[in-house]
């Protein structure tokens, strides 16, 4: 069981390979290595965490469909295309607003492994920004291709849906979905 772990590990390290956090030097691969430890540390399955290290995979490096199912099952790849915007690769020129809002609508209907694997994603990111806006201050802002306005109308929508699909659960990512929603907050309002 363990060994497909660091399998996953070694394969999500291949493919992020050379990468970098957004306006940063820190290596890409510790983006999906956080997400996969908030999936383990709120209860996710074994395939709920590969899939958090392979969350990107589709949309941002060479690695196929194909190769997930044959190196981890189906049942892994299919929580990795839902976890993926259906835009990815060669229409990631669709505008911002337009891929987040796909994302929006979709987390309301989605599994609860994906919206779980999602929400460790985006806690994550929001984690990252606050992280870097001690630095960064205010200009944090003019890293990303949508405002702080966009982001904000984003992350805040995100927060509703979490806790909102959450709420009726006794799954521990509820607790996390508070989190998201304090730390959304503090960034936002």
């Amino acid at each position: 069981m363990e060994d497909k772990i660091f399998q996953a590990v070694e394969f999500a390290s291949f493919y992020h390979r050379g990468q970098f956090r957004k306006g940063t030097h820190i290596p890409y691969i510790v983006h999906p290595l956080s997400v996969m430890q908030l999936v383990a540390r709120f209860g996710g399955t074994q395939h709920m965490q590969i899939a958090a290290l392979f969350h990107d995979l589709l949309e941002d490096t060479s690695a196929s469909q194909t190769d997930i199912q044959e190196n981890f099952g189906l049942e892994v790849l299919e929580l990795v295309k839902g976890l993926t915007e259906p835009s990815f690769k060669e229409d990631k020129s669709k505008s911002w607003k337009l891929r987040k809002t796909h994302t929006l609508e979709n987390l309301e209907k989605q599994p609860l492994e994906i919206l779980c694997v999602s929400l460790c994603d985006k806690y994550d990111n929001l984690y990252s920004i606050e992280q870097d806006k001690i630095v960064l201050q205010e200009k944090i802002w003019q890293r990303f291709r949508a405002s702080y306005e966009e982001q904000k109308c984003y992350y805040l929508n995100l927060a509703k849906i979490f806790t909102n699909r959450l709420q009726n659960s006794n799954l521990d990512f509820l607790l996390l979905s508070k989190e998201f929603e304090k730390l959304c907050n503090k960034l936002f309002i």
